[in-house]
């Protein structure tokens, strides 16, 4: 059938988001959220947000008894316009809005550009690397105008089953995490949470601890090597500091029960394309120990010519930057009227 998600992802379209929740539960989502020496002493590792019953109307389409909550880690975090997730399925079982049960609206506190986020997931998937699909959304709460968010695609099971044949798979979220003994337990498993089946993830782990004659024969059944190697380059290009290869943070990496190797998926692209960036960037210990090995680290550079050559065109990003300017600015003019 017509999926019906590929018309609200559309990259014109503006959707139209109005949250009527009680008062008292609006005051309190605001407010919540982890603090700085909570994340840094592990007391707030595990943190979550609670879940409060709203009526939200989708471009005229209202529902009740819609799941909302707060998101963010602290760098998004703000109690004026927090960033927010809706489910439509999770109080009324099976209904989703548009053939989608979530919608995640990012506040770009740390993208007044309004750009960034849309802009960079698009360049991922121009260059083949799987990533969420990204647009915009006007949203409303209890009659105060909070202007224009992010509407990114939640990396959930039906996101999985657009690029992987199978969807079954263990999906981890990496926040200051790694392939290494001391940050596994970071990584947070977002699927299959009953099992908790971690081997996959020893498995990769044992193999980054062999030597340089060994590793490659290790790994490449582990991890799909090529596809790393585009989203390394992508995040590169881009500038985008806060991820994996700059930090061990702000990714997903989904264990593909069908090739039966890890595939890495993008996020938290809002502080991107701000400048120049290094020709290499390598705190992950994946893309460190690749590049510390001749053959590998050509075939980095390789794909980082190729995609600055393809998915990195100047005169498409400054139109795309010209449509997304004149998009914002006719939306702002409307909030303003």
């Amino acid at each position: 059938g017509v999926d019906l998600s590929e018309a609200l992802f559309a990259p014109d379209h503006l959707i139209e988001v109005n949250v009527e929740i009680d008062p008292p539960d609006w005051a309190i989502l605001r407010q919540e959220g982890r603090s700085v020496p909570g994340v840094f002493t592990g007391c707030q590792r595990d943190y979550e947000y609670t879940y409060f019953r709203a009526r939200v109307t989708v471009d005229g389409e209202a529902y009740n008894d819609v799941a909302i909550r707060k998101k963010g880690f602290l760098g998004s975090l703000s109690a004026l316009r927090p960033s927010l997730k809706l489910n439509f399925g999770k109080y009324v079982d099976g209904r989703t809005h548009a053939d989608m049960k979530r919608m995640t609206l990012n506040n770009n506190h740390s993208d007044p550009t309004n750009a960034n986020q849309c802009m960079t997931y698009a360049l991922f998937t121009k260059a083949g690397a799987v990533a969420p699909r990204c647009n915009f959304a006007h949203v409303v709460v209890n009659g105060t105008d909070l202007g224009i968010y992010t509407h990114l695609e939640s990396i959930k099971k039906p996101m999985l089953r657009r690029h992987f044949d199978d969807d079954s798979g263990n999906l981890y979220e990496g926040q200051g995490a790694d392939f290494i003994d001391t940050r596994l337990d970071l990584m947070e498993l977002k699927t299959n949470e009953e099992e908790n089946d971690r081997s996959d993830l020893d498995a990769v782990t044992a193999a980054l601890e062999l030597d340089n004659a060994e590793l490659l024969d290790a790994l490449e059944p582990l991890v799909d090597i090529d596809a790393f190697l585009t989203f390394w380059a992508m995040e590169v290009l881009t500038g985008h500091w806060d991820s994996y290869s700059g930090g061990r943070n702000n990714y997903l990496t989904y264990h593909d029960p069908t090739s039966d190797r890890f595939v890495f998926i993008p996020w938290g692209t809002d502080a991107v394309l701000r400048g120049p960036s290094a020709a290499v960037s390598a705190s992950g210990i994946l893309a460190r120990r690749l590049y510390l090995m001749d053959e590998t680290r050509q075939r980095y550079l390789d794909q980082l010519q190729r995609h600055l050559g393809t998915a990195w065109d100047e005169s498409a990003l400054l139109d795309q930057v010209n449509r997304l300017e004149d998009h914002v600015a006719r939306t702002c003019f409307q909030e303003r009227a």
